[in-house]
Order: C-alpha cells, then structure tokens, then sequence
C-alpha cells in the first residue's frame, strides 16, 4: 500500500515538472515577426505546422470548434488571417487535442468571456482593461499569486456563447494589437476554448475556504 502511495505521488511530480518544461520549451525568442507582408502572433516554429480556418465557413461555434479539434488532435496548430486597419495578421492558436491533460493555472490565464474579461477570483472587467491587467501579468514572474508565473507561461483565452465570425476577428485584433503595444513581440499565445471558467460560486468558495 504504501508503494502504491510512493508511486502515485511520484507520477504526480513527474507529470507537472513535465507540465512546466513544455511552456518553458514552447517559448519563442521573437519581436515582431513577418512574412509576405503579414504579421505572425503565436508560436513561430509552428508556422509550417499551421492549417488555416476561416471562422465564416462555419454555423456555429461547435462546429468551429469541433474543426480546432480535428487540427490539433492530428498534431498541427489551427491559425486564422484577416486584415485588420493596420496590416494583415496571423494568429497560430495554440490550442490542444481534447484528449491530452491540460495544464495552465487559473493564475497563467486572461479569460475573454463574450463581452468582458474573467479572471482569478474576478468577476468581470471589462474589455479596456487589458492593456493594465496584461502588464501585471508580465511583471509579476511568481510574485503575486494572482498573476503569471512567468511571462512564458501566459495564456490568452478567447470563449463565446454563439460564433459571430467578425466579432471573433475583432476580439483577435484587439487582443493582439494591444499585446504587442505593451510587450513589442508576437510571441502571444492564445486559444479558443469551448468550456467557461467555473462559476463566481464555485471560485468565491474556494477563496473563502482558502482564506486566514
């Protein structure tokens, strides 16, 4: 019995150290990357892996996602292009096979939600906001447990009720026009995701249970 304790803990120090080395190794070392006039956002060496999406060619928001799924569970990255006032862009979305154990604290994420932004033990704030939150994340390197660990391990995350294609494409504009303003890279890592965080119930009982 105690060996089949000894063992489980152990596996559970492999698996989040092993959790740890993938967002270290997923970082790339970029500024502002382009290509034939367009400008990359996401994980560069992923690039040649990326297979374009057109968010317009699709009813729903499930059907868009079950299209992100069907990429990322054959090992390549779902990207999506538009032009935006300034140039044209290219976002690489970093998302996972839905089969594979997730990973990412509350604490490494910004979480789009609709109309607003959701975080840790936050109900809403709105959308202008993150140009500030965004810089707290990016200084914080473990300081504060409310915010990033390290600027590698942060991670956008975009969730819709209904899919509104340009309304998408505004919401990934934004996103990365303002990223780059604060931290002059395209290193950003975002991922469409499909399950909202879990309920200012939910997170308001943990805090309360954490508390002093």
């Amino acid at each position: 019995m105690n060996k089949l304790r000894y063992l489980s803990v152990l596996l559970a120090i492999l698996y989040f150290a092993s959790c740890s080395q993938k967002n270290i190794e997923s970082e790339d070392e970029a500024t502002i990357v382009k290509t034939n006039d367009t400008i990359i956002y996401g994980p560069l060496s992923q690039l040649d892996n990326s297979v374009e999406i057109n968010p317009y060619l699709y009813k729903n928001i499930d059907s868009l996602h079950s299209k992100i799924n069907k990429i990322t569970c054959n090992e390549k990255f779902p990207s999506i292009s538009f032009e935006s006032s300034e140039s044209f862009k290219k976002v690489i979305l970093v998302n996972s096979c839905p089969h594979d154990i997730g990973c990412h604290y509350y604490r490494n994420l910004i979480m789009f939600y609709n109309d607003s932004i959701k975080r840790y033990y936050d109900s809403s704030l709105p959308l202008d906001s993150f140009p500030s939150l965004l810089e707290k994340h990016l200084k914080n390197y473990g300081q504060d447990p409310d915010y990033a660990d390290a600027p590698r391990m942060l991670l956008i995350q975009i969730t819709f009720d209904t899919l509104i294609p340009s309304l998408l494409i505004e919401r990934l504009d934004f996103i990365t026009k303002k990223y780059q303003e604060v931290k002059d890279t395209t290193d950003i890592k975002i991922r469409l995701y499909q399950v909202e965080q879990p309920t200012i119930e939910l997170l308001d009982t943990i805090k309360n249970k954490n508390a002093p």
